[in-house]
């Protein structure tokens, strides 16, 4: 495979293979294939049959196996959202099953309880997008929303300000930078972005 940083023939098509690792660079057209097959195929087969969410089960199964055994995504994060997304679509189809078959039972608390149920398995993905953003930008927001003091004259742009912290906490300081950048400078990147 070719670098598609350096290649003006194909660098325009990066962002289809910028996520994964570099040994899943085809990993995009298994994905479009999921995608194909969980539309047409399932669209294809008898809506009043329950062949449909049998179906859209066993292709589910199917690539969440693939999800967990390969780890295609650069990142661990997108791998276990990718991997929360599988076994949320099988848990989908399951459902839909069971609304076909007419398992979900007839009584209204047996309705309730399986409507909470199944928003909360739909639920499952955003939620965990959502703390995974809180996670990872709060600390941040909240020092350039003015839990940070402010630095002092003479300090270097690229110096570490105290923030605040007490002297117990310096300890955990170095725990905190990610990726070589610390929070205090995502806080003085947002705070710059912001105004």
């Amino acid at each position: 495979r070719e670098d598609a940083n350096g290649n003006p023939k194909t660098g325009h098509l990066d962002f289809l293979v910028a996520a994964y690792k570099t040994e899943f660079y085809w990993f995009e057209v298994a994905e479009c294939a999921r995608r194909l097959l969980l539309a047409s195929a399932i669209g294809m087969l008898d809506p009043e049959s329950s062949a449909s969410p049998v179906a859209g089960q066993l292709i589910a199964l199917i690539y969440t196996v693939v999800f967990t055994k390969l780890e295609p995504y650069k990142t661990a994060e997108n791998n276990v959202l990718a991997q929360i997304l599988a076994y949320s679509l099988c848990l989908f189809f399951l459902a839909a099953l069971m609304i076909k078959l007419g398992a979900a039972g007839d009584g209204e608390s047996d309705q309730k309880v399986f409507g909470v149920l199944l928003v909360m398995v739909l639920g499952a993905a955003p939620v965990a997008v959502f703390v995974k953003f809180v996670y990872e930008y709060a600390p941040a927001l909240c020092m350039a929303c003015g839990g940070a003091k402010s630095e002092p004259d003479g300090a270097d742009k690229g110096d570490e300000v105290d923030m605040g912290m007490k002297p117990e906490e310096h300890a955990g300081e170095e725990e905190a930078k990610q990726g070589g950048v610390s929070l205090g400078s995502k806080a003085r990147l947002m705070d710059r972005s912001v105004t």
